[in-house]
């Protein structure tokens, strides 16, 4: 899988997405990012995991304001996405450089240990709402026997926005629209497979 490396970062921008639907159907979308590459991948990953998203290919990438072609290397959900797996391997890698805090520690251990006992609840995930009264927090004890109390998805999403800020790939932003967008959905399937 070919990995492309995000620019510095940059101001945002508007961008319009140019693709398309795996049964034919156009795509045409904007948002606000600071390259191409990261409106690409983001809206990749945004499809993958909302409940009425799916696959995409996206061809090109316009300047929203003039219209002019900025990015015409083609991209897809089957091709270019990681395994989730993968995506939240190269996150945790990439987070645990450098100092971490007890918390932090305390993440990075927990998906460490889903990653080895549990991969399965990676399987599927799109979004979803939370139910009135639903607690999903996980207990967390970390080898020095301190207890942490927090939600998964929350816990993944501070180590996607950790791992940004050394790993410029499209892994980082794939982990950090998995756990906006499908987050209710892995809180669910750790409480379940944690029984």
């Amino acid at each position: 899988m070919p990995i492309q490396m995000i620019e510095a970062s940059q101001a945002k921008q508007n961008l319009t997405v140019v693709g398309f639907r795996p049964n034919g159907d156009s795509f045409k979308g904007t948002v606000c990012e600071a390259t191409p590459f990261e409106a690409k991948m983001g809206l990749l990953a945004d499809f993958r995991y909302t409940e009425d998203g799916g696959d995409l290919s996206i061809s090109c990438v316009l300047d929203t304001s003039t219209g002019r072609l900025l990015d015409q290397v083609g991209v897809s959900s089957e091709e270019d996405l990681f395994t989730e797996v993968e995506a939240v391997d190269t996150v945790l890698f990439h987070a645990s450089q450098g100092g971490s805090h007890e918390r932090m520690k305390a993440y990075l251990s927990f998906f460490e240990y889903v990653l080895s006992d549990l991969p399965e609840v990676f399987e599927g995930l799109v979004g979803g709402s939370r139910v009135a009264g639903e607690d999903l927090a996980v207990q967390y004890e970390d080898l020095r026997g301190r207890t942490f109390e927090f939600l998964p998805s929350h816990a993944l999403l501070v180590l996607a926005e950790r791992a940004l800020k050394s790993d410029r790939s499209g892994a980082s932003l794939q982990v950090r629209k998995m756990a906006e967008r499908a987050g209710v959905a892995l809180d669910r399937a750790i409480a379940v497979a944690l029984g």
